[in-house]
């Protein structure tokens, strides 16, 4: 039996019906991109310059107010850099 995030016990089906599914119905892995819906158009502060869907774990640039995806900073810094 699985704990719950709050700690409480539960089933496996009760675990599944919860975890993030991507368009095929497939349940996402850490690494992969789930699919937002938003009710009104993102503010462009919100999208990543790198990789263009919004923004996941940000990193903001305090001196210019830039911003992107932790996972894309990496690639942003070899194209700025190298």
């Amino acid at each position: 039996m699985d704990n719950d995030f709050m700690g409480r016990p539960s089933t496996r089906a009760e675990s599944r019906m919860f975890s993030p599914q991507g368009m095929d119905g497939g349940i996402l892995s850490d690494k992969e991109d789930m699919q937002y819906i938003f009710c009104s158009p993102l503010d462009k502060i919100y999208e990543c310059p790198v990789c263009s869907n919004v923004l996941r774990y940000p990193v903001l640039f305090e001196e210019c107010g830039h911003r992107c995806c932790a996972s894309c900073l990496p690639e942003l810094l070899r194209s700025v850099y190298w």
